[in-house]
């Protein structure tokens, strides 16, 4: 395991490898320079940084690039950044604050989950996806036990399984533009009001959890809507979360 406490890229650096500096735990500060263009998948994962500056050139955060950093107080995506990949930072337990940029059109599987055996964010309260952001995918910002405040831009097309699963969302307003909402994707939760949008098509199973009172469904262009659709517990929901993940290291004392 690399121990290697500081980095100083030189101006002019284009690129990161993959895997480049994973298990680098000694890091706490990490700052790209602004000619870094392309970074190569899990190329910081697996370390202990507490605070990250991203240059905006780049435009797309690779899968499980910063997986695995369970002391950053706060994520923020610069402008110009389009897509975030697969894992690119689960289990980022200890983030009070996800900001995302106005150019961002993507979210992939898994991106920003942070639920594993005795693991969940405790910390962040609420979330604001931009306008612009075109697809969420499967359990993209599940665990994040909290979280009683989202907000979902009109560019939104697509929520993937268990997208938003396990939050403390109580009301929520989905918005005219979405056609497809996943199994499970605001699984686990304890909703009293959900308003579903007109442009609603496909609504997967068990898409919300124990429902407290009723949903507000305009949606009347829906043309699948599953027997076992809002009615599901709390424990019955997250028996399901369970995604794939990359290899979880063991977490050293700071």
């Amino acid at each position: 395991m690399l121990q290697l406490e500081k980095l100083s890229f030189p101006d002019g650096l284009e690129a990161i490898g993959e895997r480049a500096f994973k298990g680098c735990e000694a890091i706490r500060t990490l700052t790209l320079p602004d000619s870094v263009t392309a970074l190569g998948a899990e190329a910081f994962a697996n370390g202990n940084l507490k605070k990250l500056t991203l240059p905006g050139s780049i435009k797309e955060i690779p899968a499980g690039a910063f997986y695995w950093q369970l002391y950053l107080p706060s994520i923020v995506i610069p402008e110009g950044v389009t897509s975030i990949g697969e894992h690119a930072f689960e289990m980022n337990s200890s983030v009070k604050a996800i900001t995302l940029p106005s150019t961002l059109r993507s979210v992939g599987e898994c991106a920003f989950m942070c639920m594993s055996i005795g693991y969940y964010n405790q910390s962040l309260t609420s979330l604001t996806i931009p306008e612009g952001v075109t697809d969420i995918g499967a359990y993209a910002f599940t665990g994040y036990d909290k979280m009683s405040r989202l907000s979902l831009p009109s560019t939104l097309k697509t929520i993937g399984k268990g997208a938003f699963g396990w939050t403390s969302l109580k009301k929520l307003v989905i918005p005219e533009g979405i056609t497809e909402i996943a199994e499970l994707a605001f699984g686990a939760g304890e909703y009293t009001s959900v308003t579903l949008p007109d442009s609603l098509a496909v609504i997967g199973s068990q898409i919300f959890g124990e429902m407290k009172t009723k949903v507000a469904v305009g949606a009347p262009s829906v043309k699948k809507v599953p027997q076992v659709g809002f009615v599901p517990s709390r424990a019955e929901a997250m028996s399901s979360l369970t995604p794939q993940r990359p290899s979880t290291p063991s977490v050293p004392a700071l």
